[in-house]
């Protein structure tokens, strides 16, 4: 008995272990190996079709980023999940395939909504704004708005 609640108490370390490795690899810009991991290790929801869509935002494969990211992004209506980190994934995918109206809307619809990514999205945001050389006054007062909160710190 002590064996197999042993086993089930220590059954996360593995997975655990294989995330990081995954992540690891990722960082040196090894993504194959990354999503091999992931694929034969990561397979379960937490760590599943979203975590290779972030492996693949990071190699640069937006269209395939997008697709991963995208059950993780939105509601299974379609509507944005404002507070899911994985919007603010699929708006950066959306910008580097320079779809930027359509990363521009789900930034400003998740900017509004308190969380604790909310200065990567107005620095985000503001990006998208200066890429489509549109609003360079709003991009400029969101990035002042991170900086008057990092002065308070």
């Amino acid at each position: 008995m002590a064996a197999f609640i042993g086993a089930i108490l220590l059954s996360p370390l593995p997975i655990m272990r294989m995330k990081h490795k995954a992540i690891g690899s990722a960082t040196l810009g090894d993504y194959d190996e990354a999503l091999r991991i992931s694929r034969k290790w990561l397979r379960g929801e937490t760590y599943g079709p979203k975590f290779q869509g972030w492996i693949m935002l990071m190699a640069g494969r937006y269209s395939e980023a997008l697709e991963l990211l995208k059950y993780a992004a939105f509601d299974e209506k379609g509507h944005p999940l404002p507070k899911s980190l994985y919007l603010y994934y699929y708006a950066i995918a959306l910008m580097g395939e320079e779809r930027y109206s359509e990363a521009q809307t789900l930034l400003e619809a998740a900017v509004i909504v308190p969380q604790n990514n909310e200065d990567g999205l107005r620095f985000i945001l503001a990006e998208c704004l200066l890429s489509q050389h549109e609003k360079p006054d709003r991009a400029l007062d969101l990035v002042e708005e991170v900086r008057a909160k990092l002065e308070h710190f």
